[in-house]
């Protein structure tokens, strides 16, 4: 049984992987955001999160905000959401203040081994750093200051 849960896994995983690597390095950056996004609007959305319900366009509107560091909102965050919520609001403030993507970029170096041809593109197209600059360690010191 197991074997066969970790076939569907494997399986899932490399089509996400293909579909990853079919994008061009923008359009992966724009994934990335949607991404996190969703995944805040999501949380977001579980009731034990509220203090009242909330529409899923606020909780999304707050997660795209918060990420993107506009500071925008549709209603109060402290009468609306539980200090969990708030946490989740606040991680996804953290996420956007580091740069999501010096946030990903940082956990895909930290596994390297994987690092392949298309996720040093979109490095580069990230990040453009004159020659000689090592960006793991550029990396390492703003995820370690931040923290």
């Amino acid at each position: 049984m197991d074997h066969v849960k970790h076939s569907a896994w494997y399986n899932a995983v490399m089509q996400y992987r293909k579909f990853q690597i079919s994008l061009s390095p923008q359009q992966n950056l724009l994934f990335g955001f949607a991404t996190y996004a969703s995944i805040g609007c999501l949380l977001l959305c579980i009731p034990v999160f509220q203090t009242q319900p909330v529409g899923w366009i606020d909780n999304l509107f707050t997660a795209t905000s918060a990420i993107s560091t506009t500071g925008l909102v549709t209603l109060s965050i402290a009468d609306n959401y539980t200090w969990w919520g708030q946490a989740i609001i606040l991680g996804l403030i953290q996420i956007g203040g580091v740069g999501y993507m010096t946030f990903t970029s940082f956990v895909m170096l930290s596994f390297k081994s994987n690092l392949t041809h298309w996720h040093q593109r979109v490095l580069n197209s990230e990040f453009s750093m004159p020659k000689g600059f090592r960006i793991q360690d550029f990396l390492r010191a703003v995820i370690v200051f931040t923290i």
